[in-house]
């Protein structure tokens, strides 16, 4: 219905409906030069742009960070869900955990930890205020862009993604197998895969049983939502994918850590 709507509104173009999970409307405003993705009765939806919105007040190289690293996982080609890369909401907190986590002192605190019953997944959805202003908080931290930036590719590029998944909820990185039993009604055990070597004996879901198996495969990326406790990396799951998107990571911090020049990790090369 919605969708149809959009044909008879002059400032729409290109809508395009995307029947994902939570189904979304892509529409261009050509009139504000804006891509719009639009979707409803998306509570959780909600939650996280409250709580994205509270940490990008917390310190002023939030929102700068994040757009860069958006604007470089762009370039690569490696910011796509559709093409199992990273979505962008996936890229916003991984950038969020490492500030928590991956330099100390930490540039940001763990909101939920702080304001409990504010970001409770059970707190009243129509008492959200999304442009509630968050004291900003006082950090040790004095590292500049360029170096949260440089830390940030080496944090992801040293992450083990066969153990751990990241958690903006818990300001932590915690176990995949912790992710897999998280009691929450969106929460899929399949979303959340092993780096299953060889030799090794793994827990396995098959059904409704946790099973002993020997089993060969490989690792995804794993980000916890804050909320649902899903897996909003779950579309990184195709191998051969998820080694190029770690290769981006490698040769851009490499690439950095060289020439101390941002536009450097912008320039494509073969191995792109």
């Amino acid at each position: 219905m919605v969708f149809s709507i959009m044909f008879d509104l002059d400032f729409v173009t290109q809508p395009e409906l995307i029947q994902a999970k939570v189904p979304i409307l892509k529409f261009r405003d050509h009139r504000r030069g804006l891509d719009v993705d639009l979707n409803c009765n998306n509570s959780v939806g909600i939650r996280n742009t409250h709580l994205l919105h509270c940490y990008a007040q917390l310190d002023w190289r939030v929102r700068p960070l994040v757009l860069v690293v958006k604007l470089w996982a762009h370039r690569h080609n490696i910011n796509d869900a559709k093409n199992m890369t990273i979505s962008s909401y996936s890229l916003v907190l991984m950038v969020i955990h490492f500030l928590q986590c991956g330099v100390s002192p930490a540039v940001l605190p763990c909101l939920h930890d702080m304001y409990q019953g504010k970001f409770s997944p059970q707190s009243d959805v129509q008492n959200i205020d999304v442009h509630e202003v968050i004291p900003i908080f006082q950090s040790e931290n004095k590292q500049t862009l360029g170096e949260l930036l440089l830390a940030f590719l080496r944090y992801f590029v040293e992450f083990d993604f066969s153990q751990y998944a990241l958690s903006v909820r818990l300001a932590a990185r915690i176990p995949i197998e912790e992710c897999r039993r998280a009691r929450a009604y969106k929460n899929d055990p399949h979303q959340w895969k092993y780096l299953c070597i060889e030799g090794v004996t793994h827990c396995l879901f098959v059904g409704l049983h946790w099973i002993e198996h020997q089993v060969i495969g490989y690792s995804n990326c794993c980000a916890q939502e804050p909320f649902d406790l899903t897996n909003t990396a779950r579309s990184v799951y195709d191998r051969d994918v998820f080694e190029s998107v770690k290769e981006v990571f490698m040769n851009s911090y490499n690439q950095l850590k060289k020439t101390k020049d941002i536009e450097s990790i912008f320039r494509l090369d073969d191995k792109d």
